[in-house]
C-alpha cells in the first residue's frame, strides 16, 4: 500500500454492491479504505497472511454484518482480530443479529440507508471512524481504552446519538428484583478532555442558561452546568482523580446539568422489553448531576412531617437516599418546586436513557465491559455488594465518587436504581418519539413504574444504558432512589 490504510472493510461478497456505496461515501470524505472488490488471486494461505498483516497495521476496521456475513468465516476471523485490537466498528446492512461474540458491540443500523452521506447514521459512522483513527494514530492501545471512546464523540450540530446493541450476558434475566445478581465492570477509565467547549454557544441558549442559573456557567448551588451546547466532546471527561462531591444548598435545589436536546436510538436488540429500538427526540432539559441525597431529602421530610427513610445503617448525609417509593420521589419534586419556584420532576424514561448514554453507543458509557473503577455494584453471582478497585463500598456509596459520563453526570449506572416517571410497558411498541413519559396509553401499567440504572447489589447486565425494570410505585427498598429533572423556562 502506498499510503496508510484508514479503514479496512470486512464484508461478504454477496453484499458487494451495497458495500461499494458505503466505501464510496467514506472515500469521498477523504478516507483511505482497503476493500478487496477484485477477485482474490493468491492462495487461501497467502491471502490470509496478507490480510493479517494489513489488519495488524490498519487504524480502523469496519465490519458489515448481513445475513451472509454473520456466517462467513473470513468476516468472523477479521472481526475477531479487529475486536482484539479494539478497532472494530460494525454496521448492520439489514435486520440481523450479529454473532454472539460481537453482539455486545454496538452496530450502527444501515439497513435503510439510501446512499446519503448527509444522513445522520453516515455522519455518526464517519465521526466514529475519525475518532478511532485519531486514537490509533496517537499510539493509544485501543483494547485497553475500549471501544467506548469513539462512542462518546458526538458533534451535536452534525448528527445525533444512535442506539447500542450490547449484550453477552451469561445470566438469564431474573424474573424478580430479589433474585438479581451483581458483578464488576472491568476496564480502565479513558482520560479525556472537552475541546471547543464554549466556542459555539448559541445566543438563545446563553440567555436561557444565564436566566435559569442567574450566575454564569460554573457548578454552583442550584445552578445549571453546561453539559453540551454545540460543543464537541472529544472523550468523556473521566480521569483517575476522584471527582468533587455534588453540591446542594437549602432553598436552591440540587446541582443540575443542562443537557441539550437531540435525537437518539433508544433501546437495544438484546432483550424483548428493550425492543424495538426506536428513534426518540428529546428537548433541552436539566438533570441532577448526582442522585438525590439523604441530606436533600431530609429537608423535605422534616419540613412536611414525613417519616424519615431508613439508611439501613450505611450512613446518611451525601449518600443517595434509599427506601423511597415513586410516590415519595414525586412528592419531594413537588415540594422542591414550591420552595424554589422552579419546576422539578422525575425524568421520563427517554430523558434518562439519553442522559445516561451521553452520546455513547456501547453497553455502558465507558465501553462494553463493566468496571468497578466506573461504578458501584455487586458481585458476579447473586446477590451481595462488592468492594473492588475504586468501588470501596459494599452497599451504597456517597454520590459523585466515580467518574462522570460525557455529560458530566455521576452514578447513572450503579449505586441505586432510579425511579423515572413512566408507567411500565412490556416493550417499546407504540412508545412516544418525543421524549415524553409514556403513561397509560397502549396498555401501560401505572401501578408499576420504570426504574433504571442498576444498583450496588446488581450485576453488570442491570447496569447497561438500555436496561429497564419496574417496581410497584409504593415500593420502598434499599436499592431504590432517584434523581430529578428541572424543566427549562420557555
Amino acid at each position: 500500500m502506498s499510503s496508510a490504510i484508514d479503514v479496512y472493510v470486512s464484508y461478504s461478497r454477496e453484499d458487494r454492491e451495497r458495500v461499494q456505496q458505503i466505501v464510496a461515501g467514506l472515500e469521498g470524505k477523504g478516507l483511505n479504505c482497503f476493500v478487496d472488490f477484485e477477485a482474490r488471486t493468491l492462495t487461501a494461505i497467502s491471502w490470509r497472511n496478507q490480510i493479517r498483516d494489513i489488519l495488524n497495521s490498519v487504524r480502523c476496521v469496519l465490519v458489515i454484518w448481513s445475513r451472509h456475513s454473520v456466517t462467513d468465516d473470513w468476516v468472523l476471523e477479521e472481526a475477531e482480530i479487529a475486536k482484539q485490537r479494539g478497532l472494530l466498528l460494525p454496521i448492520l446492512l439489514e435486520d440481523v443479529r450479529p454473532p454472539l461474540d460481537f453482539a455486545v458491540i454496538h452496530s450502527l443500523d444501515f439497513s435503510n440507508w439510501a446512499d446519503d452521506t448527509g444522513d445522520r447514521r453516515f455522519l455518526s459512522l464517519l465521526d466514529a471512524i475519525r475518532q478511532t483513527i485519531s486514537l490509533s494514530s496517537d499510539g493509544v492501545e485501543m483494547s485497553d481504552v475500549s471501544q467506548s471512546k469513539r462512542s462518546q464523540v458526538n458533534r451535536q450540530d452534525d448528527f445525533t446519538d444512535d442506539t447500542e446493541i450490547e449484550t453477552d450476558d451469561p445470566h438469564e434475566k431474573p424474573g424478580s428484583k430479589a433474585g438479581k445478581p451483581s458483578t464488576p465492570e472491568a476496564e480502565g477509565s479513558p482520560k479525556g478532555q472537552w475541546s471547543k467547549a464554549f466556542q459555539r454557544l448559541q445566543v438563545v441558549k446563553w440567555l436561557r442558561l444565564t436566566g435559569l442559573a442567574g450566575v454564569g456557567l460554573l457548578c454552583i448551588y442550584g445552578s445549571i452546568t453546561l453539559a453540551r451546547l454545540g460543543l464537541y466532546a472529544m472523550d468523556s471527561p473521566q480521569t483517575d482523580k476522584l471527582p468533587q462531591p455534588c453540591l446542594s444548598n437549602p432553598g436552591q435545589g440540587p446541582e443540575m446539568v443542562l443537557i441539550e436536546g437531540g435525537s437518539f436510538a433508544m433501546g437495544s436488540n438484546v432483550s424483548s422489553d428493550e425492543q424495538p429500538v426506536h428513534q426518540v427526540t428529546v428537548q433541552d432539559f436539566a438533570i441532577g448531576r448526582c442522585e438525590v441525597t439523604f441530606e436533600e431529602y431530609e429537608r423535605f421530610a422534616e419540613a412536611t412531617g414525613r417519616e424519615l427513610p431508613s439508611d439501613d445503617g450505611w450512613g446518611r448525609g451525601n449518600r443517595p437516599v434509599i427506601d423511597v417509593s415513586w410516590d415519595d420521589a414525586r412528592a419531594y419534586a413537588a415540594w422542591l418546586s414550591q420552595q424554589t419556584g422552579k419546576r422539578y420532576r422525575l425524568p421520563s424514561e427517554a430523558e434518562w436513557e439519553y442522559a445516561a448514554r451521553a452520546g455513547s453507543l456501547t453497553a455502558y458509557p465507558w465501553g462494553n465491559k463493566a468496571s468497578h473503577e466506573q461504578a458501584n455494584y455487586g458481585t458476579d453471582e447473586c446477590c451481595d455488594g462488592k468492594k473492588e478497585g475504586r468501588d470501596q463500598w459494599e452497599f451504597t456509596a456517597p454520590v459523585g465518587q466515580f467518574p462522570a459520563n460525557a455529560f458530566g453526570l455521576h452514578d447513572m449506572h450503579g449505586n441505586v436504581d432510579e425511579w423515572v416517571e413512566d408507567c411500565w410497558h412490556d416493550n417499546y411498541s407504540g412508545a412516544p418519539q418525543d421524549g415524553s413519559a409514556w403513561l397509560e396509553a397502549d396498555g401501560g401499567s401505572c401501578e408499576r413504574r420504570v426504574v433504571r440504572g442498576g444498583s450496588w447489589v446488581d450485576y453488570p447486565w442491570w447496569l447497561r444504558s438500555a436496561f429497564r425494570f419496574r417496581d410497584v410505585s409504593t415500593y420502598r427498598i434499599t436499592y431504590l432512589g432517584f434523581r430529578l429533572v428541572q424543566d427549562l423556562p420557555q
